[in-house]
């Protein structure tokens, strides 16, 4: 599509965003299992996704409002930070209420990192290249979706439930350095 580096360079950073953002997503059910019981599992779960949804939903607007005035690795770096530190309270818990406060705040402190990406791919994208340019970032978030779940299926085989979330918690501090390689690649695109 004659895309520059540096939008390929973003393009590779949202298929990071999307492996971690999803990796223990389809686990949340067996956690919510471990902690209480398989008795009202379900019930909690769908509790808790609306808890979710709306640490999400409050994030889009809170954190998409910031990302106007403050540069983007200064919304990055916190972000992946206290998702990480969200993860790991979230696998050592026993707590249904201490899982679900820490999930949604995860998600909202979460909610900042694609709002923000995609804030600096506009701003360096001309516009007759924008429609494809942000296709190919769903597309490559969706493919980091599907990474995410196999190997998050090796990671919770290997290390049981509570495992995939302490290593989403290690992916969610890897993508620290990959907020500074953003600050790098805004300034190639």
């Amino acid at each position: 599509p004659g895309f520059t580096l540096g939008v390929w360079m973003m393009l590779l950073l949202f298929l990071l965003l999307g492996f971690v953002r999803n990796f223990e997503s389809p686990f949340m059910a067996l956690m919510v299992e471990h902690i209480d019981g398989p008795a009202k599992a379900t019930y909690w779960t769908g509790i808790i996704s609306a808890f979710v949804s709306v640490g999400a939903l409050l994030s889009g607007m809170v954190l998409g409002y910031l990302s106007d005035f403050v540069k983007p690795y200064f919304l990055l770096v916190p972000a992946c930070a206290v998702s990480a530190l969200m993860l790991v309270l979230q696998g050592c818990t026993d707590s249904l209420l201490t899982f679900g406060v820490c999930r949604s705040l995860m998600y909202f402190a979460a909610g900042a990192l694609p709002t923000v990406l995609q804030k600096t791919l506009s701003g360096a994208t001309p516009l007759r290249k924008r429609g494809s340019v942000f296709g190919f970032t769903v597309t490559a978030q969706n493919c980091g979706t599907m990474l995410a779940s196999l190997f998050a299926g090796w990671a919770i085989f290997c290390w049981g439930t509570p495992g995939v979330f302490y290593t989403a918690a290690v992916l969610s501090l890897m993508l620290i350095p990959a907020a500074g390689w953003q600050r790098q690649v805004s300034e190639l695109l």
